[in-house]
């Protein structure tokens, strides 16, 4: 499965009842509402009872949210903006200001105190544009076990003040779903949620488990959990998890179960059309459900388009301008359409406002890169490493990417080495086979091919997914594995998505340019561009071409051109954020041998020369030799 490690949202994982008897009028659909956000503040906890901090927060969150036109303010997100602010706190001066400063229409703060033998809650609705309180709202819990219903309660009244109308037998439904779910398990749940908002996926799914211990049927505990182990590489837990979530989907909301089946067409099956037509009916339901936006573009990434993919990512942020990872996946995509002008800029921008989040060192490193910095990308790769296990992991393989790139193999060689043992301990699969992968490819490039096929051989067996099969079918069929590299295309070949089998037909069309039948080649780049257009295939499709002899150059030309134009999506080719720039390094060699055809001699001088300023003297390179033959004539 090749998931972006930043992309996927984890939706929320807990339903709030929402039974408030005589407050709205049975049977009345609710009206067209315009969008309403909202920033719950820490509540006061009068109570001095840790299993209240954060818990009735995010319960709180979830239960307004049953809205279709409430979104609320992530709590990670808010509690940076606090930091920013000063003190840290997000309490109801904090949230106060950063609601003004970020076009937040409402604030909730509250607080839960001893009653007697039970509990008093109360949340103030605040309009913070002037500081007043609009409505105060109040709930008792007769003992701690009963506090979440009361929670459920004052979300109720919440979204009624802010011009809810739900029939009370919907509001009861909930509430019954709700009932299953302990205070300890959502308290676990929330610790994990916070974790996993900020990047800390190990951690995360500690909590994730002790909430699934207290509560073994707590379906969205599940989908967090999974939700974090994908984040983690760990491709085969995840998508048991997920599994285990659909299983218990029937103590879900209607909104829930959508989210659910989502995640799981994007992440696990990768069925982008059933994962567009499942978040197109969401959003039908719940227009401001930010999370759904930021999904329905991914799934609409996978498929390239990526102009479709940049306008939902634009609704998820303009709902909420605050999220890190909405705004990091904007600037991907327009890495991905190779605007690095923008990428590199929105990425320093966040970097600047929280240099401990590793995502966006990869649009700023790439950028740099695309742009001639080899230095700064070096740099950006550096601090990303900085950032934790994670980001580590990444800046490894960028580091060996960046190598590769350079014509330095034995560089790369030595980060992958170390960085594979570190992705071992781990587990992080993706990690793993992205480095083998690539450590298969330096060393075939160093002339030493029985250690490159044993780490191709590792690499395949970490991963079946075509991140690694296409690229190890390379370094088999150098060693004359035919056989082997056909069953590659086999298997991708048997399964659903378009995507697969033009991957498919790009590992037969490699396979018949090594055999010198080019003819067939062009053959089979053609159908994997017809069957999905990879950059891979139009580059492929142009040496192709180049092989079948000069008379064809025109046609390689405008391959190349556009490879040229789309390299943003070379960057990382399997489109996971598994950085792979050494892949363009060959393309200036390749379109000077078209642009030669053609007769375009001054243009495809300084393209050989391009391709030599990336090679040392004295590397084994039959391209570049055959690039100083050619200028030397």
């Amino acid at each position: 499965m090749i998931v972006s490690a930043a992309a996927i949202v984890a939706t929320v994982a807990i339903t709030v009842g929402l039974l408030v008897p005589g407050r709205s009028a049975p049977g009345v659909a609710p009206p067209a509402h315009e969008p309403v956000s909202v920033l719950i503040a820490d509540f006061e906890n009068r109570a001095n009872d840790g299993v209240f901090d954060g818990t009735i927060e995010q319960a709180l969150a979830i239960g307004v949210e049953g809205a279709s036109f409430i979104t609320t303010v992530p709590r990670r997100d808010a509690q940076r903006l606090a930091a920013q602010v000063g003190g840290g706190k997000l309490d109801e001066a904090a949230a106060t200001l950063i609601a003004v400063r970020e076009g937040v229409k409402f604030v909730v703060a509250g607080s839960i105190e001893t009653a007697g033998s039970g509990y008093s809650l109360v949340a103030r609705l605040i309009d913070p544009g002037v500081g007043k309180v609009v409505k105060t709202e109040t709930a008792r819990a007769s003992s701690k076990s009963d506090v979440l219903k009361a929670v459920g309660v004052l979300a109720a009244n919440v979204r009624e003040d802010l011009g809810d109308s739900v029939s009370e037998s919907a509001r009861l439904a909930a509430s019954e779903t709700f009932t299953a779910t302990s205070l300890e398990a959502v308290r676990e749940y929330t610790l994990a949620q916070d974790l996993a908002n900020n990047s800390k996926n190990e951690e995360a799914i500690v909590h994730y488990k002790k909430a699934i211990a207290v509560d073994p049927e707590f379906g969205r505990a599940y989908s967090g959990w999974a939700t974090s182990a994908n984040g983690l590489g760990r491709y085969d837990e995840a998508a048991e998890l997920w599994k285990k979530a659909l299983s218990l989907m029937d103590r879900m909301t209607d909104r829930e179960r959508y989210r659910t089946l989502g995640t799981y067409y994007l992440g696990i099956v990768r069925n982008y059309d059933q994962a567009i037509d499942n978040y197109s009916k969401l959003l039908e339901k719940y227009p401001a459900d930010r999370a759904t936006h930021n999904n329905l573009a991914l799934a609409y990434f996978y498929q390239l388009n990526l102009p479709k993919a940049m306008e939902e990512q634009r609704k998820a942020v303009d709902i909420y301008k605050g999220s890190f990872k909405f705004r990091n996946n904007a600037l991907l995509y327009a890495m991905y359409a190779s605007d690095f002008d923008a990428a590199e800029a929105g990425a320093r921008q966040l970097t600047h406002e929280d240099a401990t989040f590793p995502d966006a060192y990869l649009p700023l490193a790439i950028s740099l890169l695309a742009k001639g910095d080899r230095a700064g990308a070096s740099a950006a790769y550096t601090r990303m490493a900085q950032t934790g296990a994670s980001g580590a992991s990444r800046s490894a393989l960028g580091l060996a990417d960046l190598a590769m790139y350079e014509g330095r193999f034995a560089d790369a060689e030595k980060i992958l080495t170390a960085a594979i043992v570190d992705d071992e301990k781990t587990r992080n699969t993706a990690g793993l086979a992205s480095k083998e992968v690539a450590l298969a490819e330096a060393l075939q490039a160093l002339g030493r091919l029985p250690p490159a096929l044993e780490a191709a051989r590792k690499a395949v067996g970490a991963s079946r997914n075509e991140s690694v099969l296409v690229p190890m079918a390379r370094v088999l069929t150098a060693a004359g594995l035919a056989a082997e590299v056909k069953g590659f295309a086999t298997e991708l070949d048997t399964q659903i998505q378009p995507q697969m089998r033009a991957h498919a037909r790009i590992i037969e069309g490699e396979l018949a340019l090594r055999q010198n039948r080019p003819a067939e080649a062009v053959e089979a780049f053609r159908a994997a561009a017809r069957l999905s257009n990879l950059w891979l295939a139009h580059f492929d499709l142009g040496i192709a071409y180049i092989t079948l002899g000069p008379q064809h150059a025109a046609e390689a030309l405008a391959e190349f051109d556009t490879a040229v134009k789309r390299r943003g999506e070379a960057t990382a080719v399997f489109l996971d954020d598994m950085p792979s720039f050494r892949y363009l390094a060959a393309l200036p060699y390749w379109l000077g041998r078209a642009q030669e055809g053609v007769g375009m001699k001054g243009p495809s001088a300084e393209s050989y020369k391009a391709y030599l300023a990336l090679r040392p003297e004295g590397l084994k390179d039959p391209l570049a030799d055959d690039a100083r033959s050619r200028l030397a004539k």
